[in-house]
């Protein structure tokens, strides 16, 4: 038999690999600095901690590091999620039974689509929007809707008239340092969002993988404590610790979570045990504060860096807002220049990006693309923002120097 094209589900011909790791391909070759993928630093994994971690596991569990687990997870990582995470709301009847560890939170979405998505169900997603999410949901066939963000997170006034005509089957959300543009929901917004929703019944997803990564002192409550009766809250180790471990988790009304479980039973029965207990071992025995202010203060210089080079080589081609956490710049480029174009040429520099239009579930903008600064050193950034400026440079006198085409008339 040559030829499976009649053979493949139609979902699955109807999606497309992940943009992000494609280019990271491309970006594998030593000579191109990538500011495309949202890799953290590997310099600041706890790589001796770690290793310590796992002889003083091996010692306590011996061959239950290698067995089968519980679908729920490691019962004391539950715990330590919620008591660090959820237990100060103070919601009646919470605890870590409504807590789902998973294989990252990129599973997460998976489940959450396999639960509330029927195809042709209408969905909101921020617009922009989390490309992995767009990815994950679109599997499942929903109708997207796309919810603009205003310099300050999603824009409260669509969400009513969107809700007024529409009966989503959810709000997705990344609230905090957002993915793609680094925006982040004030607390008064938050409290009115939340009131949106809750007076139209609407589950809302929160995905938080930025929270901790923040660049001043004062953090804002997550959303699930505005609107803890329909949050379902999204974790994940991989920003702070390690994105190898693949450890996130779901936090969630127990009727949801039930469901959760069974999705997840389907798919893997359960995230890996050795590294659940690894991590535990890590949690109850290494200092995760410290961790988290070693990662916030490299960021944030990283950050810095970038902003200084953005200003001093790309000012005359685009438009910025500095992110106050997180691992990415949002650009819009000036002057009719194109990501896809800039993209193009940036390659033939050695620099890489992502251009702005996978991030769209709809309608993209051809003006805009995503700078990661989290992994790479000062000079890399230094000199990957001049790679890209020379790129705009000769992209714009292409342009200008285009024959222009009239019509007949």
């Amino acid at each position: 038999m040559s030829g499976f094209q009649n053979r493949f589900s139609s979902r699955i011909l109807k999606s497309n690999k992940s943009f992000i790791r494609e280019i990271l391909k491309v970006t594998a070759h030593p000579e191109i600095i990538s500011f495309a993928g949202g890799q953290p630093d590997p310099d600041l994994f706890p790589v001796s901690e770690l290793n310590r971690c796992a002889e003083s596991a091996f010692s306590k569990y011996g061959s239950k590091l290698l067995q089968y687990g519980t679908s729920e997870g490691f019962a004391p990582l539950r715990e330590w999620i919620f008591d660090k995470y959820y237990k100060n709301i103070n919601y009646p009847g919470w605890g870590p039974e409504n807590l789902l560890i998973t294989s990252g939170s990129q599973q997460a979405l998976d489940l959450i689509g396999k639960v509330f998505i029927d195809s042709g169900d209408p969905i909101l997603i921020e617009r922009p929007g989390y490309l992995g999410a767009i990815q994950a949901f679109a599997m499942y066939e929903p109708e997207f809707i796309g919810v603009p963000l205003q310099d300050d997170g999603l824009d409260p006034d669509f969400l009513e008239r969107e809700l007024s005509q529409s009966e989503p089957k959810f709000l997705y959300s990344n609230p905090t340092f957002q993915n793609p543009t680094g925006k982040t929901l004030p607390a008064e917004k938050r409290i009115l969002i939340s009131e949106i929703l809750r007076k139209r019944n609407v589950p809302l997803i929160e995905d938080n993988p930025y929270g901790e990564i923040r660049f001043e002192s004062e953090s804002i409550p997550n959303m699930i404590s505005y609107y803890p009766e329909a949050t379902v809250s999204l974790g994940t180790f991989s920003k702070t610790l390690s994105p190898g471990l693949r450890l996130g988790w779901i936090f969630a009304p127990k009727e949801i979570v039930e469901r959760l479980v069974v999705a997840k039973q389907a798919g893997d029965l359960h995230s890996g045990t050795f590294s659940q207990i690894l991590l535990h071992e890590y949690l109850e025995n290494c200092d995760f504060d410290a961790q988290v202010d070693r990662i916030r203060n490299s960021y944030f210089k990283k950050m810095e860096c970038m902003q200084r080079a953005l200003k001093e080589h790309l000012s005359d081609f685009a438009d910025w807002i500095s992110p106050k956490g997180g691992m990415f710049f949002w650009i819009r480029l000036k002057n009719s220049l194109s990501s896809k174009d800039l993209f193009e040429e940036a390659i033939r520099s050695g620099v890489a990006f992502v251009p702005g239009f996978p991030f769209y579930a709809e309608r993209p903008e051809t003006d805009t693309l995503r700078l990661n600064f989290s992994h790479s050193s000062l000079e890399t950034i230094e000199d990957g923002i001049s790679r890209i400026a020379v790129a705009a440079q000769t992209l714009s006198i292409s342009i200008l120097s285009a024959p222009s085409i009239k019509g007949n008339r």
